[in-house]
């Protein structure tokens, strides 16, 4: 359908490209939507182009250019498992306006992807704490995960205190000497 409108229709585009730096200038490589998770390059902009019966006249940058984004280095952490069954935890990021998980990927359009990341029990379906955010790069992607895991681990230690306070005034044995009839 873009191939028909591309050769049909005149009309204004506007995307961000990737860039390489070839040492006098940033030359665009391609759009932002076909590179592939894993790949670098230099730099991000915004390129406006007035596109006639497929071909680009008049290329604009917008805004930019920008380094590329760099994905940090996580430390990993174990997950806990599921309070409940002791299952394994498993990460996964949702959007309901995809109606369905999001896969990483290298960028998610100008316009971004809402997410929701949690992790959940994989054997009985307990979901841990959800991280809503709207993401637009692969380093949002991860970013996103790790934030999920932390708030699973974090979870399970939530409300330590007030478990260790009732346990030493008796309150978490069953049943009760002062509840027998």
């Amino acid at each position: 359908m873009n191939k028909i409108l591309n050769l049909l229709l005149p009309r204004f585009l506007t995307e961000e490209v990737a860039l390489h730096d070839n040492g006098d200038h940033l030359v665009i490589v391609c759009p932002m939507t076909e590179v592939k998770p894993g790949e670098r390059f230099h730099a991000v902009a915004t390129m406006r182009v007035f596109n006639l019966f497929g071909r680009t006249l008049l290329p604009r940058m917008v805004s930019g250019p920008w380094p590329w984004p760099s994905i940090p280095d996580i430390e990993p952490s174990e997950l806990p498992p599921c309070p409940f069954c002791e299952g394994p935890p498993s990460i996964t990021v949702q959007s309901f306006e995809l109606r369905g998980p999001v896969y990483r990927q290298a960028f998610y359009g100008c316009a971004g992807v809402d997410i929701d990341a949690y992790v959940f029990c994989h054997a009985c379906g307990a979901q841990g704490p959800q991280y809503e955010n709207v993401i637009f790069h692969e380093v949002d992607y991860l970013s996103a995960e790790v934030e999920a895991a932390r708030l699973w681990i974090e979870r399970s230690a939530k409300h330590r205190d007030l478990y260790d306070g009732s346990a030493a005034d008796g309150l978490t044995i069953y049943p009760r000497r002062g509840n027998r009839a």
